[in-house]
């Protein structure tokens, strides 16, 4: 089944697409958290399910949503998801023609026990996907196009605006939106009490105090983690397999960035950041790609790996432009390529050593290089 999901909340997003992983491990999710995000795809792929929040950024209504679609579609199953279960708020959705009501919060295995159904009368299938009539080269090529048509990494984006505010959410604030959230919930406690945030012998339990000791730039950091390893956007299996190693190499030069920040006393979780957006590019390829296949279009392995070859840097650089990431983030994320000859940023110095170590645990000239001008030496660096 194709199920479209029109929801603002990047942690509620993930939640209800685990559910429908776990309904359907075949079920292809589409994202969205605008009206025009949705209806733009409800009119370009085999949508079988629609689940729609209620009430979405900028005072935008889901009945929007809903009178459009039904303007077409009077049988399309559409869940509208909502915080308020009065009755007004019923009353009114039914006459727009609704299926049902989910409200937040919910038990997920209730919710999963409603949505069941849906799956068990569905009548759609992929064959029913347009054909593209372009090559993965024509289509790949005209990125910002496709770049507006792609509802890419939510979760990334979300986090990473969040972590570019002054005027962060407090660790209650981010507690009580993501309490729901078991995943976010166990890698922060997990990060809480690993070697490179444990400040006491005491071990920390809660979702609230793991956020406390991290800080809240590394919990977005690590919101920011999740969200990039995500590949429910990717069906197709040469897509996932990249996807997981991409993951894999970012992780490790995050980490050891952060190792390298916490030893010489600068920001973790810049660096850390940093780490996690150097395969930015080559990610948002892969989702263009999958684009490109939904839409009828057909790619062997190789003409895939090619393509991400020569479009994951411009992809990069048009997505750092479109998410407008501050200059700090983009010369971290730079520096791990190469650093200039006179460069003196600790900061840069040491994300260039952390791509290093994570590439190469053997000890290079460039390494000692990079040690000698940081001030540390070789034998005090992580492993890599």
């Amino acid at each position: 089944m194709h199920v479209l999901v029109v929801e603002d909340d990047p942690s509620m997003q993930e939640l209800l697409a685990s559910l429908l992983k776990g309904i359907d491990s075949q079920v292809h999710i589409y994202r969205a958290d605008t009206v025009a995000a949705g209806i733009n795809f409800w009119r370009k792929h085999p949508i079988g399910l629609v689940l729609c929040d209620l009430n979405l950024p900028n005072q935008e209504s889901g009945l929007t949503l809903v009178k459009t679609i039904r303007e077409k579609n009077a049988k399309l199953p559409i869940v509208m998801i909502t915080g308020s279960g009065d009755r007004a708020t019923v009353k009114s959705s039914l006459q727009h023609r609704v299926n049902e009501f989910i409200v937040k919060p919910f038990e997920p295995a209730s919710v999963m026990e409603r949505l069941q159904r849906y799956f068990d009368n569905d009548k759609t299938t992929p064959d029913h996907a347009p054909k593209c009539g372009k090559s993965l080269e024509s289509f790949i090529s005209d990125v910002d196009a496709v770049l507006a048509r792609l509802t890419l990494l939510p979760g990334a984006e979300a986090a990473l605006q969040t972590l570019n505010r002054d005027d962060k959410p407090s660790a209650l604030d981010l507690a009580q939106q993501w309490q729901n959230d078991s995943a976010i919930t166990t890698r922060l406690i997990w990060l809480a009490n690993s070697s490179l945030m444990r400040r006491s012998g005491r071990a920390l339990t809660t979702l609230r105090e793991a956020i406390s000791a991290v800080g809240v730039d590394m919990a977005l950091s690590q919101v920011l983690a999740l969200s990039l390893a995500n590949k429910n956007q990717l069906r197709q299996t040469k897509l996932q397999a990249l996807s997981e190693v991409y993951a894999e190499q970012t992780q490790k030069l995050a980490e050891s960035a952060a190792l390298l920040a916490k030893q010489l006393r600068v920001s973790v979780a810049n660096c850390y950041t940093a780490g996690l957006m150097v395969r930015l590019g080559e990610l948002a390829t892969l989702e263009a790609i999958q684009l490109y296949l939904d839409s009828g279009g057909e790619a062997t392995d190789e003409e895939i790996e090619s393509a991400v070859q020569k479009h994951a840097a411009h992809y990069g650089n048009r997505l750092k432009f479109k998410w407008r990431l501050p200059i700090e983030l983009r010369e971290r994320i730079g520096a791990t390529y190469a650093t200039t000859q006179g460069e003196v940023k600790p900061e840069l110095l040491l994300m260039r050593l952390a791509a290093c170590l994570s590439s190469n645990a053997n000890h290079t000239a460039e390494q000692e290089k990079l040690c000698s001008r940081l001030g540390i030496k070789i034998q005090e660096l992580p492993p890599g």
